[in-house]
This record gives structure tokens, sequence and C-alpha cells, in this order.
């Protein structure tokens, strides 16, 4: 695994438990409350380290796992989180290798987890339902 943050990379930018981003290394800037940075000037820094917004406020910049990426993920409704992703996974039995069908996608955090946890010799199946818009 690398040390350091090279283009395209995911870093996770963490300033407190509660305000944390995921964001890829680019030659853009990545605008919040606190200010902004560079994400072009992550390239080349350690993880682990840090960056200074404009406005002098500090991002620990760390690669981000998966329970950052689903802390991340876009959800309309509920969300499982840990806790819970743990505890059906446990019910299961779930272990590498084996075939998981999933009704509901939603978000796709507890997909991520059973993938993670099935790991490349399992499979996943998961379904959801698609709104179509009527014409009127």
């Amino acid at each position: 695994m690398d040390d350091i943050f090279r283009n395209d990379d995911s870093v996770l930018l963490y300033y407190s438990p509660s305000k944390s981003w995921i964001k890829r290394v680019t030659n853009s800037e990545f605008h919040t409350n606190f200010g902004y940075v560079n994400l072009n000037d992550i390239k080349g820094k350690a993880i682990g380290s840090t960056i200074s917004t404009n406005t002098g406020k500090t991002f620990y910049l760390l690669k981000p796992g998966l329970t950052d990426w689903i802390k991340n993920f876009k959800h309309g409704s509920q969300i499982i989180y840990e806790k819970d992703a743990a505890a059906i996974s446990l019910l299961l039995d779930l272990s590498g290798g084996k075939t998981v069908i999933e009704a509901g996608t939603g978000s796709g955090a507890l997909t991520a987890v059973v993938a993670n946890i099935v790991g490349p010799t399992g499979k996943i199946f998961t379904f959801d339902i698609c709104a179509i818009p009527q014409q009127s």
C-alpha cells in the first residue's frame, strides 16, 4: 500500500468525527464552510499528514475505509450503519465465498458490507424497484 497520495486517489478530508468528506485528488478546489483547499496540493503528501484551508482550518488526509464510504453514501430514507450491518452479517453467518440475494438495494451500504465479507469468490445479487415516471 502506498503511503502517499497520487493523482485520482480517494482521500478522506477529516476535520472532526461529524465533519469529513471523501474527495478525489484532482486539479480542482473543494469548498466548505471552513474554507477551501486545492485538491491538487494533496498530491505527494503522506497519508496522515494535514492540509490547511485558506482560512487556516486543518484537515487530516486519510485513506477512506469502508465505514467512511458508507457514511458518505447518498440515501433517501434509512441507511444500514455498521452496528446493524454487523448484526445482519452474523445472523446470516456470512463468510468468504457465499452467495447472497438482497431485496431492496437502497443506498447500497449493506451491499458494500456484504460484498466485502463474501469477497472475490462470493457473489451478491441485489434487486430494487425503479420508479418510472408516468406520462399524463
